[in-house]
């Protein structure tokens, strides 16, 4: 992680790793995914599994910036992409948000990002009747509340 860190102490590095990870997200969006299960023409593409990793390499200001830039310009070219309009972009920003405030060690942050997500969640009509379904960031916010300062350093371990 160190490397990292002094990696984006200067500012001209640092805007060309994010332009370099905004162009690498940008072209797994192309990359063939999965089949979504029961619904026979659609994939879901590679590119959210590229978020935390933008996240931990970037941070959450500068990972968020690059995974939004990315989805967006993607969702320009490709407008039926965008199943759920303008939030389509928010779960994947929020997943590097916390990925980035994880990697800092700022666990408060990330379990304040989560439970954000989920309250906007739960604030839909569709949250209130699948409450069932985000149950993987339920299961995250108790992993972050549980293990608080260790998260960084069992990430970063030697």
């Amino acid at each position: 992680m160190n490397i990292f860190r002094i990696l984006t102490q200067d500012a001209k590095i640092r805007f060309l790793i994010l332009m370099m990870s905004i162009e690498i997200v940008f072209t797994f969006i192309f990359y063939p995914g999965f089949k979504m299960v029961s619904v026979s023409p659609h994939k879901i593409n590679l590119s959210p599994s590229l978020a935390p990793v933008c996240g931990t390499i970037l941070g959450p200001f500068y990972g968020a910036i690059a995974i939004v830039t990315a989805k967006s310009v993607y969702l320009s070219i490709n407008p039926k992409a965008a199943y759920f309009g303008v939030f389509t972009v928010l779960p994947i920003t929020l997943g590097t948000i916390v990925a980035g405030y994880l990697s800092e060690g700022r666990w408060k942050h990330a379990a304040i990002v989560i439970a954000f997500g989920l309250l906007l969640w739960y604030s839909t009509e569709v949250g209130r009747v699948v409450y069932y379904y985000p149950f993987l960031p339920i299961f995250a916010l108790i992993l972050i509340l549980h293990l608080k300062d260790k998260i960084c350093k069992l990430m970063f371990k030697k």
